[in-house]
Protein backbone atom coordinates (compact mmCIF):
# COMPACT_ATOMS: atom_id res chain seq x y z
CA UNK A 1 0.00 0.00 0.00
CA UNK A 2 2.72 2.46 0.97
CA UNK A 3 4.56 1.89 -2.32
CA UNK A 4 1.42 3.05 -4.17
CA UNK A 5 1.31 6.26 -2.11
CA UNK A 6 4.98 7.19 -2.56
CA UNK A 7 5.36 9.95 -5.11
CA UNK A 8 1.83 11.25 -4.53
CA UNK A 9 0.71 14.21 -2.44
CA UNK A 10 -0.91 11.70 -0.05
CA UNK A 11 2.44 10.55 1.35
CA UNK A 12 5.23 12.72 2.65
CA UNK A 13 7.87 11.73 5.21
CA UNK A 14 8.06 14.15 8.12
CA UNK A 15 11.49 15.00 9.50
CA UNK A 16 11.78 16.52 12.96
CA UNK A 17 14.48 18.91 14.14
CA UNK A 18 17.18 17.15 16.18
CA UNK A 19 15.93 18.66 19.46
CA UNK A 20 12.45 17.19 18.90
CA UNK A 21 13.45 13.65 17.98
CA UNK A 22 11.40 11.04 19.86
CA UNK A 23 13.21 8.29 21.75
CA UNK A 24 12.43 5.74 19.06
CA UNK A 25 14.47 4.40 16.20
CA UNK A 26 11.44 4.35 13.87
CA UNK A 27 8.04 6.02 14.09
CA UNK A 28 5.35 5.80 11.44
CA UNK A 29 1.77 6.96 11.21
CA UNK A 30 -0.87 6.40 8.59
CA UNK A 31 -3.75 8.88 8.78
CA UNK A 32 -6.70 7.32 6.98
CA UNK A 33 -9.32 9.97 7.66
CA UNK A 34 -10.44 12.30 10.46
CA UNK A 35 -10.90 9.51 12.99
CA UNK A 36 -8.83 6.57 11.75
CA UNK A 37 -5.10 5.98 12.11
CA UNK A 38 -2.38 3.35 12.33
CA UNK A 39 0.68 4.27 14.40
CA UNK A 40 3.79 2.21 15.03
CA UNK A 41 7.13 2.67 16.80
CA UNK A 42 10.31 0.71 17.32
CA UNK A 43 11.90 1.72 20.60
CA UNK A 44 15.52 2.89 20.53
CA UNK A 45 15.95 1.08 23.85
CA UNK A 46 15.09 -2.30 22.31
CA UNK A 47 18.16 -4.14 21.04
CA UNK A 48 16.17 -6.23 18.55
CA UNK A 49 14.89 -3.72 15.97
CA UNK A 50 12.44 -6.34 14.70
CA UNK A 51 10.16 -5.64 17.68
CA UNK A 52 7.58 -3.11 16.64
CA UNK A 53 4.59 -1.86 18.64
CA UNK A 54 1.60 -0.66 16.67
CA UNK A 55 -2.02 0.24 17.18
CA UNK A 56 -5.00 0.92 14.98
CA UNK A 57 -7.85 3.10 16.14
CA UNK A 58 -10.96 4.00 14.19
CA UNK A 59 -14.14 5.85 15.03
CA UNK A 60 -13.08 6.79 18.57
CA UNK A 61 -12.46 10.08 20.35
CA UNK A 62 -8.90 8.81 20.99
CA UNK A 63 -8.31 8.42 17.24
CA UNK A 64 -9.82 11.81 16.46
CA UNK A 65 -7.51 13.54 18.95
CA UNK A 66 -4.41 11.69 17.68
CA UNK A 67 -5.29 12.45 14.04
CA UNK A 68 -5.77 16.14 14.89
CA UNK A 69 -2.48 16.34 16.80
CA UNK A 70 -0.64 14.50 14.04
CA UNK A 71 -2.02 16.78 11.34
CA UNK A 72 -0.97 19.84 13.36
CA UNK A 73 2.52 18.39 13.83
CA UNK A 74 2.78 17.74 10.09
CA UNK A 75 1.71 21.33 9.35
CA UNK A 76 4.39 22.64 11.75
CA UNK A 77 7.00 20.58 9.88
CA UNK A 78 6.21 22.15 6.50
Amino acid sequence: MLSRLCGTNLYRPLLHPADRQPEVSTARILLVDGDTLLMSVVSAAVEDDDQETAFWSAGTAFATVLVTLSEELIELGR
